[in-house]
């Protein structure tokens, strides 16, 4: 009757093992998810060739274009790239 129990706990042991190895193959072979979730959250802007420009009583007095400007909406923070700048004296010339 020993020889039955110790065959029965043996079996059950297996089984407790196999499934305990199931679920943690499981949990370590799960995809990993970037956290690119929050930026997707972000609202963000991207403008492309993009001209800014102040004017003061219709006079220009300075005009910044930038190829590329992102813009994130909940920090108010921007980047430009590739950025050409110009100012204006009171004469006209730049």
């Amino acid at each position: 009757m020993t020889k039955k129990v110790n065959k029965k706990n043996a079996i059950v042991l297996i089984l407790v093992l196999l499934v305990v190895g199931l679920i943690y193959w499981a949990y370590a072979s799960r995809p990993k998810v970037e956290e690119t979730q929050n930026t997707q959250t972000n609202k963000v802007m991207v403008y492309h060739n993009n001209t800014l420009k102040e004017e003061v009583n219709g006079k220009l007095i300075w005009q910044c274009y930038a190829e590329t400007m992102t813009v994130d909406q909940d920090s108010q923070m921007f980047t430009m790239e590739k950025v050409k700048g110009t100012f204006y004296r009171e004469d006209g010339t730049s």
